[in-house]
């Protein structure tokens, strides 16, 4: 459960609420944001500059270090590779890894129990579920120093930005940190451990829009990191209205397909670069931005191939470095990307390979009568919901329905729990019901998405 839903928080007053939050992050920074944490960095700030050859050598050590651990620990692929006559000490080369059979978010969602290294992971790992893009969320166990280093990447990131620590920072990432239905400022509190403006991206509406520019104005951060569904409608309503531009020194986008005019009218009216990361809670495949606006393969924390789809996209299959616990090989993610033919290296001097689009994030919103779009619903069905998959489907009137496949035990107190959630993030000015069905419709690529709206936005 997310800070913000718990009743102490929301019985608190805001002053009070700042002191909450910045505990937190207090406490959450001594786990994952330590010593150990920029040790990997001061690494990963080296890996960055390797030769080609040097990143392969780092990659075929890296693999046969997760094989090694996924043949011991792992009774799927125990199994999996007794079948095919596979020991991980015969992985000698990348191109000898390419022939292991690749695994897809079904495979694991079918095998679960298989891919868990014993009962006691559970007690010494952290759990976490996927987005539920596809329809169909998949709870997932890392390492504790699998979530260090990926905080340390993330760094990397931010450093690629021009970022340092310490410096202030807006954050509009589907927190609600005040009840939905209010309507008037502030819309965000404040974070004093990580000089942190923390911004709901619930309440981005027509009428909110100016109170959030004008916050941001007085704080001016140095860095925001933002969906693109929050930012966007900031940086029009300051063009389209001619308020003076805000000068950061960069803005970080994901989780959301990045338009290239949105990107360009970001950097317009912020006066920065857009940096967009591309990740997914599997943990077996980063894309990065560097200061040249070119989109890097994070080839230190995977391996990742490209294999062949159609019309010269490629889809991403990759096999995480830092999750011993629960490691994920040559799993296809579902995602496409296009390669920059025309691009050997990049002018910032790094070797990772470079991706000129990202394909197949969808524009999972849920469109508002006060012009709010609201992305992240996946919270909907976290936790202890019985359900196989799920989607919310809009009608062009507004109305909302959330479609789910329940599974045995599915009971109507589950309904409920779904619709209050639903209703805590979207409000009661839409009518809003929960139907089970039998099965979902698939997209063309055989995906299930997780929002479908008819409501027609600019």
């Amino acid at each position: 459960m997310s800070l913000y839903d718990t009743n102490l928080y929301k019985r608190l007053s805001p002053d009070l609420q700042n002191i909450l939050i910045s505990g937190q992050a207090f406490f959450r920074n001594m786990v994952r944001e330590n010593h150990i944490t920029w040790r990997v960095l001061h690494d990963l700030m080296k890996n960055q500059w390797l030769s080609p050859s040097e990143l392969e050598l780092l990659q075929l050590k890296e693999l046969r270090r997760i094989v090694k651990v996924a043949q011991k620990t792992i009774p799927f692929y125990k199994s999996q590779f007794k079948k095919i006559g596979f020991h991980w000490e015969d992985l000698t080369s990348l191109q000898v890894f390419s022939q292991l059979p690749a695994i897809t978010k079904e495979t694991v969602l079918q095998n679960f129990e298989e891919f868990i290294p014993g009962k006691f992971a559970r007690f010494y790992s952290v759990s976490g579920q996927t987005s539920g893009t596809t329809g169909a969320p998949l709870k997932l166990y890392n390492s504790l120093m699998g979530v260090i280093k990926e905080q340390s990447f993330l760094y990397r990131q931010r450093k690629w930005a021009g970022y340092s620590r310490g410096q202030r920072r807006v954050w509009i990432r589907g927190d609600l940190i005040v009840p939905i239905n209010q309507e008037i400022p502030p819309f965000w509190r404040y974070n004093s451990v990580d000089n942190q403006l923390i911004m709901s991206s619930y309440h981005i509406s027509k009428s909110s829009i100016p109170h959030y520019v004008q916050a941001i104005k007085e704080f001016s951060p140095a860095f925001i990191e933002a969906y693109p569904s929050s930012i966007v409608p900031i940086a029009a309503y300051m063009k389209n209205n001619g308020i003076q531009r805000i000068k950061a020194l960069g803005v970080l986008t994901s989780s959301e397909t990045l338009r290239e005019s949105e990107k360009n009218l970001v950097e317009e009216m912020f006066m920065c670069n857009v940096y967009d990361w591309y990740g997914q809670y599997e943990r077996v495949a980063a894309i990065g931005t560097c200061e040249h606006g070119n989109r890097h393969i994070i080839e230190d924390y995977g391996y990742t191939e490209l294999t062949d789809c159609s019309d010269g996209r490629k889809e991403i299959v990759s096999t995480g470095f830092n999750n011993s616990i629960m490691p994920l090989i040559r799993y296809r993610t579902g995602d496409l990307v296009e390669p920059e033919c025309g691009l050997r290296i990049c002018p910032c001097g790094r070797s990772f390979r470079v991706v000129r689009k990202i394909i197949g994030r969808q524009d999972d919103f849920i469109s508002l009568p006060d012009g709010r779009r609201v992305l992240a619903l996946t919270f909907l069905f976290k936790g202890d919901i019985p359900i196989s998959e799920a989607q919310i489907y809009q009608s062009r009137d507004y109305r909302i329905e959330i479609r789910v496949v329940p599974n045995l035990g599915f009971q109507e107190y589950h309904a409920g729990k779904i619709l209050r959630r639903a209703k805590d993030r979207l409000g009661t000015h839409v009518p809003i019901k929960v139907v089970c069905v039998d099965k979902l419709k698939r997209t063309e690529r055989g995906k299930l998405q997780m929002v479908v709206s008819e409501v027609k936005t600019n």
